[in-house]
């Protein structure tokens, strides 16, 4: 799939080398309403997805079969130019029972319930359930590649519950059948001020008040800032604390202006316009899925705002990536975070709207989506889907919550990946695709302590 304007190639220390010709794609349903699959929703219908991707010549073709309920989807199929990213694992074993070679892997689940082929392919011999796990005989190969159905049954044990989801804030149901989304625990760091006056805001750069309108548009006003966190170091053998964008201590000049303040105000509201995945028909294989997404947002009058969206299979192609056109007028387009211009969004006309009816058509409700931090993706996307694995709970923070690692710095300590380096913003394909990696790296190292 070509990228979108502004967005570098893939950097070839990170991606395997491309062949081939680049994506053409196509969007998933694009003659689906969003109103009918909200009935659906409502009604308690279910949507029978049938994914089935195959590889062909170069080619990822994705099909979706029509159910019972009327609702349908149109066959897409999308030229892939980037070769396989071989950083994930497979559990390739001989047909043959080894004495020398005999494994017992628990993946957290039942062996009584469990299958005998739910984490080993085809070609495992299987010597049969024990309390720990399914016995094997063979040697796992780290090199290889999961297939879909294997990744995401092993994938499973990582999905988080019912109370990470909310301890994490993401968004939810309450018990009345509204959407909400919880609050959740603040650093220490965090300011406790609050506006004087009604229609008053806080900049979420500065710190300064400022006043809006009825309507919630608001002048420009010079805001000074520095962009990046400070933090302590040791300086001459005494702790000192500085910003990481400038190096300047507490109390040094600040490094960036911008023309307008900011704020987060729609976080604060009262959530509306979400919906939530679609649970699908039982499929034999039990794999409906796996999908790292990853999320771009831009200043508005109303507060931050989706503005792209990109979401990759498990071979880290892009399956759907798109600008989003905002609701409200842009004020800032975040750009050394985004990697979004001003040039980049004109002519942009996809809504919040098409986004939601195309990844309602992509994603079930048993999807497992991989993200860091994703509640923040789901709450701009304004999706309410419980089948999550976020890096940010599985690598957690030595401290615990509200503290969590950045995905720079996982990628670049666990599977030597460098991110988030481009001056000009960061790269929603690369973040994704590094969260795809790292829950490979972890499956890979979770079996790698079962064999010691």
């Amino acid at each position: 799939m070509p990228r979108l304007p502004g967005k570098r190639p893939a950097s070839p220390a990170n991606l395997a080398s491309q062949s081939g010709q680049p994506a053409q794609s196509k969007r998933v349903r694009p003659e689906a309403q969003l109103s009918t699959v909200i009935a659906a929703t409502q009604s308690g219908q279910t949507l029978p997805l049938q994914p089935e991707p195959t590889q062909q010549s170069g080619q990822t073709t994705l099909s979706v079969q029509p159910g019972p309920s009327g609702i349908s989807s149109t066959p897409r199929a999308s030229t892939v130019g980037h070769s396989t990213i071989t950083t994930g694992i497979t559990t390739t074993m001989t047909n043959a029972p080894s004495t020398s070679s005999t494994e017992v892997f628990n993946f957290g689940l039942s062996a009584s319930t469990m299958p005998t082929d739910s984490i080993l392919p085809s070609t495992a011999a299987v010597l049969g359930p024990t309390n720990d796990g399914i016995l094997v005989s063979g040697a796992v190969s780290a090199a290889s590649q999961l297939q879909d159905a294997e990744l995401y049954r092993i994938l499973k044990r990582y999905i988080l519950t019912e109370a990470q989801l909310v301890t994490n804030g993401f968004p939810r149901v309450n018990p009345f059948g509204v959407p909400s989304v919880p609050k959740i625990q603040e650093k220490p760091s965090a300011s406790s001020k609050k506006p004087k006056h009604t229609n008053g805001r806080l900049c979420i750069r500065c710190g300064e008040e400022f006043i809006v309108g009825s309507n919630g548009s608001y002048p420009p006003s010079q805001c000074t800032y520095h962009w990046a966190n400070h933090h302590k170091s040791k300086v001459h053998g005494i702790w000192t604390s500085v910003y990481d964008c400038c190096n300047g201590g507490l109390n040094s000049p600040t490094c960036s202006v911008a023309p307008y303040h900011v704020h987060e105000q729609n976080k604060l509201d009262a959530p509306c316009d979400f919906v939530a995945t679609i649970p699908c028909s039982p499929k034999s294989d039990e794999n409906y899925g796996v999908f790292a997404l990853d999320c771009e947002m831009v200043y508005t009058l109303s507060g931050k705002e989706l503005a792209r969206v990109t979401v990759i299979n498990s071979q880290c192609q892009p399956v759907y990536e798109t600008l989003v056109k905002p609701k409200e007028k842009i004020v800032d387009y975040n750009t050394r975070f985004s990697g979004i211009t001003e040039k980049d969004m004109q002519g942009v006309s996809t809504t919040i709207r098409d986004v939601q009816a195309s990844l309602l058509a992509t994603f079930s409700a048993q999807t497992i989506l991989i993200g860091h931090s994703l509640e923040s993706d789901l709450i701009a996307l304004k999706i309410i889907h419980s089948t999550v694995v976020d890096t940010s709970v599985v690598f957690p923070h030595r401290l615990g919550l509200p503290y969590k690692m950045g995905l720079k710095k996982l990628a670049g300590d666990l599977i030597q990946k460098i991110i988030q380096e481009d001056v000009g913003g960061h790269d929603s394909l690369e973040d994704a695709a590094a969260c795809m990696e790292l829950m490979r790296y972890k499956v890979k190292e979770d079996i790698r302590k079962l064999r010691s």
